[in-house]
C-alpha cells in the first residue's frame, strides 16, 4: 500500500494492490497525485498507474499537469491516470455552475499532450452532486487516463529526408517474441523512441540553421537599402530566403494538423490554434517581395517604397501642357453652372 497523507481535511490518495497479481518496483509521491510503479501477472510491461488529486485553482491545476506531464515523459512503461482532476473538459460536464473555457483548454492540451485518452466510463455522467432542487450543481470530475497512441506523428515528417529510414533501422534486425498485440506494440514502442531521438536532433540542427540564415537575410538586406547586392550575395540572399520559407511551411503544417485534433475539444474556445491557422493562410497569401529590374526585395520598407513608387507614377499627370479656357465677361447662373 502507497499512502499520500492528507493536508487538514482535504487531500489524501491511497494506492492498494494484491500482491499476488502486482508486483510494485517503484513509486513517486507528490502533494498532487501518488505513482506505483510494477507488473501485472502475465504482462511484461511495466504498469504506472496514477492517483490523482487536483487542486481547486487553475494556476496550481497548470502546474500539476505540467508536473504530470514531466514525470511521464520520463519514465517507461504503460500508464494509467486516474482520479479527481477537478477539471471539465467541455461546457456539457458540468450543470448549474461556471464554465472556466481556460481551464478546460489547459485540461485538454495536458492529455493530448500527454498522449493519453479518458477511458469511457460507465455509470452516472456526472460524477459530483451538490445543492437542491433545481440548483444542484453537477459535474464530472472523475475520470480514468490511459495511454492512447505509442508516439505522434506528423504528416510533415515524410517530407524531410531520413525519416523513412529512421523506422526501417529501428526494425530491422529486430526480433520479438510474445502474442501478435504484444509484437507490435514493441515494434511501435522501438519505433517512437528512434523518431523522437531522430526529431530531436534533426530539429535542434534545423533550429540553428534557420537562425544563421535569417541574420545572414537580415544582413544582406539592409545592404540592399545602401547598394545593389552583387551576383553573389543575392544568390546567397535568395538560398537563404527559400530555406527560411521551408522551415515556416513545416511548422505551419505541423500547426495546421493539430488543429484539426484539437477543434473537435475546444470548439470556438480554440482560439491559440485558431488563430494560429487564420495567420498562417494570411501569410500563404501574403506577398513575401516584389521582383524590380529583375532584383527581389522583401524588406518591408523596400516594398512599401516600391509599391508607392509604382502607383504614383501610375496616377502621374505627364500632361503638363494643358489648354486654358479665357471667357470675358462670362456671367452664368447657379444652375446653368451646376448643368455645366
Amino acid at each position: 500500500m502507497d499512502v499520500v497523507d492528507a493536508c487538514g481535511r482535504s487531500g489524501g490518495l491511497v494506492n492498494i494492490w494484491d500482491k499476488k497479481i502486482f508486483k510494485k518496483v517503484d513509486g513517486i509521491k507528490n502533494g498532487n497525485f501518488l505513482v506505483t510503479s510494477g507488473y501485472i501477472k502475465g504482462v511484461e510491461n511495466v504498469i504506472n498507474i496514477m492517483n490523482v488529486y487536483a487542486p481547486q485553482k487553475t494556476i496550481e491545476k497548470r502546474t500539476l499537469w505540467e508536473a504530470i506531464a514531466a514525470v511521464k515523459r520520463n519514465s517507461n512503461g504503460w500508464w494509467i491516470v486516474l482520479g479527481d482532476f477537478n477539471s471539465v473538459r467541455s461546457r456539457e460536464e458540468r450543470r448549474n455552475t461556471k464554465f472556466d473555457a481556460g481551464s478546460a483548454e489547459d485540461f485538454n492540451v495536458f492529455i493530448e499532450d500527454s498522449e493519453l485518452q479518458e477511458y469511457t466510463m460507465q455509470g452516472k455522467r456526472f460524477t459530483f452532486l451538490a445543492g437542491k432542487g433545481n440548483g444542484l450543481k453537477m459535474i464530472k470530475i472523475d475520470r480514468v487516463l490511459v495511454c492512447s497512441e505509442p508516439f505522434r506523428w506528423f504528416n510533415s515528417w515524410l517530407e524531410i529526408d531520413g525519416c523513412i529510414d529512421v523506422v526501417k533501422d529501428a526494425v530491422s534486425g529486430v526480433e520479438f517474441v510474445g502474442p501478435p498485440d504484444m509484437i507490435l506494440s514493441k515494434k511501435l514502442m522501438l519505433i517512437r523512441d528512434k523518431l523522437k531521438e531522430w526529431k530531436n536532433v534533426w530539429s535542434k540542427k534545423q533550429g540553428e540553421e534557420v537562425d544563421t540564415m535569417r541574420a545572414e537575410k537580415e544582413k544582406l538586406e539592409d545592404i540592399m537599402e545602401c547598394r545593389d547586392l552583387e551576383e553573389e550575395e543575392m544568390w546567397v540572399w535568395s538560398e537563404c530566403s527559400r530555406r527560411v520559407e521551408e522551415w515556416e511551411a513545416h511548422r505551419l503544417q505541423d500547426l495546421k494538423q493539430k488543429s484539426r485534433v484539437k477543434w473537435p475539444m475546444f470548439g470556438d474556445d480554440n482560439s491559440a490554434f485558431f488563430h494560429g491557422i487564420v495567420n498562417g493562410r494570411k501569410a500563404a497569401n501574403s506577398i513575401p517581395g516584389l521582383e524590380i529590374n529583375g532584383k527581389w526585395i522583401s524588406k518591408p520598407s523596400l516594398v512599401k517604397k516600391e509599391v508607392y513608387k509604382h502607383f504614383r507614377d501610375h496616377f502621374r499627370d505627364n500632361n503638363k501642357d494643358r489648354p486654358l479656357l479665357v471667357v470675358d465677361n462670362l456671367k452664368l447662373s447657379r444652375l446653368q453652372a451646376k448643368i455645366f
